[in-house]
């Protein structure tokens, strides 16, 4: 079913991608505005600062903005009229959208930036928050983040207020945006650091061990110190069972172990004269 999908969306492109071609697509200019011509017809007014070059039917436009000097020639993507009366400048400020051949909005100006469209969708910006959305101007993923990451089987990172979490493609929050940093998937867990302790996390955002930890070794064979509050624990991770075992290491040889068993957790206890590390 997939690939099938695929292909019909490769021949859709070909298909879009073949009738641009057949059609005559080009700008012109009057008093600094540019207006779009298809086939020798104006099919819009003069009213862009902006107009950058058709991909997949529709073309990013925009205006209000203000061109800037620069050392650099102009973004490629613009017509070569643009670019040639812009071509020392740079654009900027201004307000973004979409129109498509025929000259009709289909998306909103009202975006600070968009981005380019890849696989029908793009990053968009508005108010210094980003979110994603497809070409026909439908927010996929909502103008809220300060940044979201690169898409990797189906999820990205999402930044929301000096936050980080997980999303997926269609911007369902994954695992909440609630964590000052999240490590690197290894096995289906990662570090989770919140409030300046660590803790650990699977993919879907299920807490493994809490995150009250200053410190978690690399896990061998299922098993990892942990430092809190000044004492290292041992910790075994084997299937839903915790095995705990805190103690100072110097003191183990001198303890006598006591195994209990409550809800769902095996702690190990160590005793040692009066004192209990637990």
């Amino acid at each position: 079913m997939e690939k099938k999908l695929f292909f019909i969306s490769m021949i859709m492109l070909f298909t879009i991608s073949s009738f641009l071609k057949a059609q005559k697509i080009d700008v012109y200019s009057e008093k600094g505005k540019y207006g779009l011509i298809v086939n020798q017809k104006k099919v819009t007014e003069p009213i862009y600062d902006v107009i950058y070059k058709f991909k997949n039917n529709i073309a990013k436009v925009a205006q209000h903005g203000t061109w800037r000097k620069t050392e650099n020639d102009n973004n490629s993507l613009i017509f070569p009229l643009i670019n040639l009366e812009h071509k020392k400048e740079q654009y900027e400020s201004g307000k973004y959208g979409a129109i498509d051949i025929n000259g009709k909005i289909v998306i909103p100006l009202e975006y600070s930036h968009i981005g380019n469209f890849e696989n029908n969708r793009a990053r968009a910006y508005k108010d210094k928050k980003l979110g994603i959305i497809n070409s026909e101007g439908k927010v996929i993923i909502p103008i809220e983040y300060t940044n979201i990451g690169n898409f990797k089987n189906n999820r990205a990172r999402a930044y929301k207020d000096g936050k980080i979490g997980i999303i997926d493609s269609e911007g369902k929050v994954i695992i909440p945006i609630e964590y000052t940093n999240i490590g690197n998937f290894e096995n289906n867990r990662a570090r989770a650091y919140k409030n300046g302790k660590i803790g650990i996390i699977d993919s879907e955002g299920k807490v493994i061990i809490p995150t009250e930890y200053t410190n978690i070794g690399n896990f061998e064979n299922n098993r990892a110190g942990l430092i809190k509050t000044g004492k290292l624990e041992l910790l075994i991770l084997k299937e839903r069972l915790l095995f705990q075992l805190n103690t100072l290491i110097s003191e183990i040889l001198k303890t006598i172990v006591l195994v209990h068993i409550k809800t769902e957790k095996l702690e190990l206890l160590i005793l040692k004269e009066k004192l209990s590390f637990q």
